[in-house]
């Protein structure tokens, strides 16, 4: 059994998507069975991994995928975080300390449960050059025009004519540049790359968009539309190739 644990839906439908382009390219089978979403919450993690390691607790050999975005934390702050996350996950559940210390991204680690079970346990921090997450790499593998999402940066001029501050991580402001890519990043597929008359929730839909049925609404409904994620966006870009070869680790 596999499992990965992600930060959100939108990772976990994302990362989806690059497993079935990466099966029909390659021919091979990456099979994740769950999925689970961590909100980058040191609590949530905690929990999830927690969770994670009941799941797999009786499974010799069984994996588990940890994907974070980098934002801008250091490599090693991730990795702490999540070898923290794993040591206190693992002490609730079986009352003892591990040796296991994950010291890189992107290789398995064995993390022994008892004498008969042990689970492989990795990691890899979503990032273009170091730095951000799941929408700078989206911004960076576009394939269409994005005039729209593009103009966003007069608007950004035009508040902070106004007195209105754009703020980085840990700074105050009106708003931040976090909230600035996502916006960009919603422009693009809203705007960029739909007609104006199929601008609507369901063709807008994360969940339609890389996997062709869209998350329920409101009403409960889903909807069967175009996967278009591998139209406005390109899956064999070289951004995508160390998340491949995480991914790569899990064949099989």
């Amino acid at each position: 059994m596999k499992i990965f644990i992600v930060e959100s839906e939108n990772d976990e439908f994302f990362v989806r998507a690059l497993i079935t382009e990466m099966q029909q390219t390659a021919a091979k089978v990456y099979a994740i069975e769950e999925f689970k979403h961590s909100n980058l919450s040191e609590t949530a993690l905690k929990t999830q991994i927690s969770s994670a390691l009941i799941d797999l607790r009786s499974i010799n050999g069984a994996m588990l995928g940890i994907v974070l975005d980098i934002d801008e934390a250091a490599q090693q702050d991730r990795l702490d975080l999540v070898n923290r996350c794993i040591q206190k996950a693992f002490y609730e559940n079986f009352e003892r300390d591990i040796d296991t210390i994950l010291s890189q991204t992107n290789q398995l680690y064995p993390l022994r449960i008892d004498e008969y079970t042990t689970v492989q346990v990795a990691c890899h921090f979503t990032n273009v050059d170091g730095k951000g997450e799941l929408e700078t790499v989206l911004k960076s593998i576009k394939t269409q025009d994005s005039t729209f999402a593009d103009c966003l940066e007069c608007w950004q001029k035009c508040f902070e004519q106004r007195n209105k501050k754009l703020a980085a991580k840990g700074e105050q402001g009106d708003i931040t540049d976090k909230e600035m890519l996502k916006l960009w990043v919603d422009f693009y597929k809203r705007f960029d790359t739909m007609k104006k008359s199929k601008r609507n929730e369901f063709s807008t839909d994360w969940k339609g968009i890389w996997l062709g049925e869209t998350a329920p609404n409101k009403r409960g409904e889903t909807r069967q539309v175009e996967a278009r994620g591998t139209t406005i966006f390109d899956l064999n870009h070289t951004v995508l190739n160390d998340l491949k070869n995480f991914i790569r680790l899990f064949e099989q």
